[in-house]
């Protein structure tokens, strides 16, 4: 193990055991790692090089304050590039709690509330991520399948179909004035936007 060359740092079948890790400092030694504020705990098996890790048997948890928290279990690659980091990553929930992931993410503002299970996979870099997800949970349950850009230096944008089933919008945006309801069907979306708050 060369410690001076991350790059020659060598993973096989290393059980990490993480009790509490700081996103802060993931950003620090990555500058293209996720906006994205709080702490990271559990565990995982990582094989591979220090900047192309693959990892198996996660289970991993995020927190940030007081609020719920995240429960993420599964496998994936992830590839930290000069300046871009790839990911695929196949993972299941349970929960997803939009609420803290919400007050966690620096970038924008999320207006989704609620704790939801499902699988969830990435592939792709910030700016061009492919997510296909199906979570169901107290709103009913909302699946995405398409592409995401959301490199906040070059705007947003998303581009795939929605597909929801006794979905409430009061209940999935924890606001009284968004009246009852229960809606089902799909939307093929295509927009782009200078900032998740306009």
């Amino acid at each position: 193990m060369n410690i001076l060359e991350p790059s020659q740092l060598v993973f096989n079948g290393t059980e990490l055991q993480l009790d509490q890790l700081d996103l802060r400092t993931l950003q620090f030694l990555m500058p293209t790692f996720p906006r994205l504020n709080g702490q990271l705990a559990g565990r995982a098996t990582l094989d591979s090089s220090w900047l192309d890790v693959r990892f198996q048997n996660a289970d991993l948890t995020h927190t940030d304050g007081s609020g719920p928290a995240t429960r993420m279990v599964g496998a994936g690659r992830v590839t930290f590039g000069e300046n871009i980091t790839t990911y695929d990553v196949a993972m299941t929930a349970r929960p997803f709690s939009f609420t803290t992931f919400a007050r966690a993410y620096t970038d924008g503002r999320i207006p989704l509330k609620g704790e939801y299970n499902g699988p969830i996979r990435l592939q792709g870099t910030t700016d061009d991520l492919s997510i296909t997800t199906d979570l169901r949970g107290p709103a009913g349950s909302l699946a995405y399948d398409g592409r995401v850009d959301s490199d906040s230096i070059g705007g947003y944008a998303l581009n795939g179909v929605f597909t929801f089933a006794n979905l409430d919008l009061r209940t999935l945006l924890d606001t009284a004035v968004t009246p009852v309801t229960s809606l089902n069907g799909s939307a093929t979306v295509n927009v782009r936007f200078d900032s998740l708050f306009n």
